[in-house]
């Protein structure tokens, strides 16, 4: 079958123009558009990519496209109705929102895999292009500014993929890390900054990555790409000779046509990293490399005895530690690495410091956690030094060839777009803490999509006033306070375990604590509990449950039914997410989630004399942490980030990752519920790396989990077009003019839509009462407007549906062709008569311009007779002005000689009065200095009386208070005496032996 865009009625640009709406008429229209590499179709505002990971992109998003995308755009932008297949579509409308000073959000999220990152790219073209329309049209020194931070963002792509992409079983180039980047823009529109916030980086794939897989691809560009000088430098000859980047089995991609070579030449110059820069970055990933490296041996094992649980160094990894403490991290002790990696230094109040050598597993351990440490320091510090070189506070800072400029509060932000890449919906064999983080985003995204296309839309039609159909849709809100509520949720109960077993140092094992507290919590039947076979697919999972109302039933209407344990020596349980159910392994959940580096360690690495390096160890790691857009680019300080390597202070209690990445979902959350968020949903066709396949149950199976087939036919249902009652009056007014001009001035906007409604259900019944009618009149074509199911009024909006929509726009262009008709045949006329009077007025201006230069001849004449008697007048005032000068020239020479001459006299008299001045002046000084000499003697002496009288003064108070004292004392004395007397016969005698010793 033929599909071409637009053209056939089972494959649609707008899935909304389907004529049946259910799942084999949906996945055959997706299919018919993928067999002719349609990239692209529409579900109302949610665009979707079906087949991102088998087309090469570079041939679909390019110029071109977005070239002819906009043309398109300006040839119907009188039309509502559009039908375009590009992914642009999505970004125009969020720069369109973003004129109108709204906030917005575009995120393309993927149930089963991220394609790379193609969408944010593709997205993001149409923003620039806007912006640099705008700076074009405001003709200054900001167009300039502008295109340098548009490079300098492409350039940011490039190093964020090299150090934070890597090779998965489902994609080459597949982001470790979630990203969100704001794209600022000033009051005009123009681009002025660009910041981007990373979390959640897998850290565990610097020192580990599965078969057929590869760590970070910055690894295996320096062993490629690197000269042969600085490869010498780092002692790097393969990448085969490292055990990190050999244990994927897959050193090259150009099976894939990726060159790691060729990337590694494309990063260098990147954002001008100065040279001492970008070699500090290649010495610590070679020094990751290299330590990956090392080995460990038990100190006992070695001379044949039993194991004595103490590490040593491998005798031929010795060296390995020592060069890269001393040549790449430069330490200056470079025993201090060694002693780092199998020894534990703590300090214990009242016992000092401790020393405790380490097991073989536990260097292991700590090899693993400096090198996760030093390349997440790295991570951060490149995404610092970008976002300094993108965001607008710096923007001047970079710009090497132009003078910083004083940023007038016009180029200031003012908007912001959010673009949100976001790793995938992760299910694999084994299951561990990274892809319950990365599930839990998605889990959170997913909730965030039905909440904005169901319920807040079920809402909106609520307050309209609209009777409408409801949509069965699965609510994962259970499932999202079952993984990150605040109390008895898993992530509480991993903090509560991780905290416990950090304080307590128990022996036993945290990972079975925490699982057993989990299952007591949700499960405690667990041994039954399991889901059977691996528990349901979606399809088979979203038809039970869920009401017929849209509501679920009461099997998943709680958190706990979203949980699953399986049998008792099983050590994984089960999460029934949106997509899938997913098994996780608990083993690691506990230590990844603590994931922290030993004090000692953190220490001896930031004892580096390399000024660089010290940067990397001291960067802030908040820049890992979302925060509030309405902010930036302020960028206030917070929480340490989902990102953030471990490392505080020792004392307190320490927070986790997965307490961070909570705290920074639910700011990305509640930033995306403040905005105006825009969908990009991309479609895995297939789980194979091959062209042109198509599998259709896995294709359903994402539609139905995301959502979109749900949101699809509540659109169809729920009228997909809602226009505000003033641009609807505005647009389909003239289809009931007559009527309009009946209502009275007072009349409301909804008062005069309902008016509109009733004469097309007039002029509807009307025609489809006399089908011989043989003038075309549009009004035949309205024949469902009578129907309340496909066109209502609500209080502020009119809600229409598709046919209704279609065929009021048919009515509108057929009336519009009448009245261009007579518009025209006026206008003809108009243009007629303006010709002619063109004409008369010609001629009335050549007899004017005759005159005019008769007129001219006659004033040049004139002119020329009077310039002459004017240069005859200054001809005499110049001879007169000479004959003047020549006398003052004469008279000078007496007249300076008699003011010398009076000169010479007048210094002659000053010199003879100044000796008896000068004498006179000298005899008045002396006689006034022996008078202040003879003052200030008298007052020192009296000053001397003064202060010998105030100390005898001072003296004999003393003495008086003294006396007085004493007499208070004695007369205190004879009083407690008189009463002790009076009071104890007995003791009279004793009085007056105290008494005589008193006397005596």
């Amino acid at each position: 079958m033929k599909c071409s865009s637009g053209s056939d009625v089972l494959c649609p640009d707008n899935l909304l123009t389907l004529p049946e709406l259910h799942n084999g008429v949906l996945v055959n229209a997706l299919k018919l558009r993928h067999r002719k590499d349609i990239m692209y179709t529409h579900s109302t505002s949610t665009p979707v990519d079906r087949c991102a990971s088998s087309v090469c992109i570079n041939d679909v998003h390019g110029d071109k496209p977005l070239d002819y995308y906009f043309r398109g755009i300006r040839k119907r932008q009188d039309r509502i109705v559009q039908n375009d297949d590009q992914i642009f579509v999505p970004s125009v409308e969020t720069l369109s929102a973003r004129q109108r000073r709204q906030n917005e959000a575009l995120h393309p999220p993927n149930p089963h895999v991220r394609p790379a990152t193609t969408p944010t790219t593709t997205t993001s073209t149409p923003i620039s292009g806007s912006s640099a329309s705008a700076a074009a049209r405001a003709e200054d020194h900001s167009t300039a500014s502008m295109s340098g931070i548009v490079d300098r963002v492409q350039l940011s792509n490039l190093i964020l993929e090299a150090f934070g992409n890597a090779k998965t079983l489902r994609n080459d180039n597949s982001s470790r890390f979630g990203k969100l980047t704001e794209v600022q823009f000033s009051q005009s529109g123009q681009l002025v900054g660009m910041r981007t916030t990373p979390f959640l980086l897998e850290r565990s794939r610097v020192v580990h990555c599965a078969l057929e897989e590869r760590v970070f691809h910055c690894f295996y560009q320096l062993a490629a790409g690197g000269s042969k000088e600085l490869l010498a430098e780092l002692r790097i000859r393969s990448a085969r000779d490292f055990q990190l980047l050999g244990q994927g089995k897959c050193i090259s991609l150009k099976a894939s046509g990726v060159d790691d070579a060729v990337e590694f030449k494309e990063s260098q110059p990147g954002l001008k990293f100065s040279d001492a820069e970008r070699h500090t970055v290649w010495r610590v990933v070679a020094a990751v490399a290299h330590l990956q490296n090392v080995q460990f041996v038990d100190h006992a094992s070695q001379f044949g005895k039993k194991s004595s649980e103490e590490a040593e160094l491998d005798p031929g990894s010795v060296d390995t530690v020592t060069f890269v403490a001393k040549d790449l991290l430069r330490l200056p002790d470079p025993n201090s690495l060694l002693q780092a990696l199998v020894e534990s230094t703590s300090v214990v109040r009242g016992q000092g410091t401790i020393v405790r050598k380490l097991s073989t597993q536990k260097a292991l351990d700590q090899r693993d956690s400096i090198s996760k440490l030093l390349y997440s320091k790295l991570f951060l510090w490149l995404v610092d030094r970008i976002n300094a070189a993108t965001e607008y506070r710096h923007a001047s800072t970079f710009e090497e060839e132009n003078d910083a400029q004083e940023q007038t509060s016009d180029m200031s932000p003012k908007t912001w777009i959010a673009l949100l890449d976001i790793f995938g919906f992760e299910d694999f064999p084994v299951n561990s803490f990274e892809q319950f983080c990365i599930n839990l985003a998605n889990e959170s995204l997913q909730r965030h999509y039905t909440h904005h296309h169901f319920i807040r839309d079920m809402e909106d039609m609520k307050r309209e006033g609209i009777t409408t159909q409801r949509v069965s849709f699965v609510d994962n809100g259970p499932c999202v306070e079952l993984l990150q509520g605040q109390k008895n949720s898993v992530i509480s109960v991993l903090d509560d375990c991780s905290t416990l077993d950090l304080e307590r140092g128990a022996n036993n094992n945290p990972n079975t604590a925490f699982l057993g507290k989990l299952t007591q919590l949700h499960r405690p039947e667990y041994q039954t509990s399991g889901p059977k076979s691996g528990g349901k697919s979606v399809l088979d999972r979203n038809g039970s449950g869920v009401s017929e109302h849209g509501d679920q039933g009461p099997a998943m209407e709680k958190p706990q039914d979203y949980f699953f344990r399986g049998r008792l020596d099983d050590d994984s349980f089960t999460i029934r997410h949106y997509a899938c159910d997913v098994k996780y392994k608990v083993d690691g959940f506990v230590e990844k989630n603590m994931d922290h580096v030993r004090e000692s360690s953190l220490t001896t690495l930031k004892t580096t004399t390399d000024e660089v390096l010290q940067s990397v160890f001291d960067v802030d790691e908040n820049i890992g942490l979302l925060q509030d857009l309405q902010t930036a680019p302020a960028s206030p300080k917070s929480r340490g980030g989902a990102g953030s390597a471990a490392g505080g202070p020792v004392g307190g209690r320490r927070s986790t990752v997965a307490s961070q990445f909570r705290a920074s979902l639910k700011l990305l959350m509640d930033t995306l519920d403040q905005s105006h968020p825009h969908w990009v949903r991309c479609i895995r066709p297939h789980v194979r790396k091959a062209p042109d396949l198509f599998d259709g149950k896995l294709v359903l199976e994402q539609l139905v989990a995301t959502g979109i087939l749900a949101t699809i036919e509540q659109r169809q249902r729920n009228f997909p077009y809602r226009i505000p009652h003033g641009e609807f009056l505005q647009r389909f007014g003239v289809l009931a003019a007559t009527s309009l001009r009946r209502l009275s001035s007072r009349s409301s906007n909804q008062e005069r839509c309902n008016a509109i409604i009733s004469a097309l259900r007039i002029q509807s019944s009307s025609a489809s009462s006399d089908p011989s009618s043989p003038s075309p009149s549009p009004n035949r074509h309205v024949n469902a407007i009578g129907d309340d199911a496909n066109i209502q009024a609500g209080h502020c909006k009119m809600f229409l549906s598709s046919t209704v929509m279609l065929q009021l726009e048919k009515q509108r262009e057929v009336l519009l062709d009448q009245h261009v008709m007579c518009v025209s045949a006026f206008v003809r006329t108009f243009t007629a008569r303006k010709v002619m009077v063109k004409i008369i007025w010609t001629l009335h201006a050549i007899r004017m311009q005759r005159a005019a230069r008769r007129t001219l001849r006659i004033r040049r004449c004139v002119n020329a007779y009077y310039a002459e008697l004017r240069q005859r007048i200054v001809d005499r005032h110049l001879q007169e002005q000479r004959d003047l000068i020549q006398v003052e020239s004469r008279a000078r020479p007496r007249v300076l000689a008699e003011e010398q001459a009076e000169f010479f006299d007048t210094a002659k008299h000053f010199r003879a009065l100044l000796g008896p001045m000068i004498t006179t002046v000298l005899k008045n000084v002396r006689a006034v200095e022996a008078t202040t000499r003879h003052e200030l003697g008298e007052h020192l002496q009296q000053a001397y009386w003064k202060l010998e009288a105030f100390f005898a003064e001072g003296v004999a108070k003393a003495h008086e208070l003294r006396s007085q004292r004493l007499k208070e004392e004695r007369e205190r004395r004879q009083h407690m005496m008189e009463v002790f007397w009076a009071q104890n016969v007995e003791g009279r005698s004793r009085i007056v032996e105290i008494e005589a010793k008193e006397r005596h």
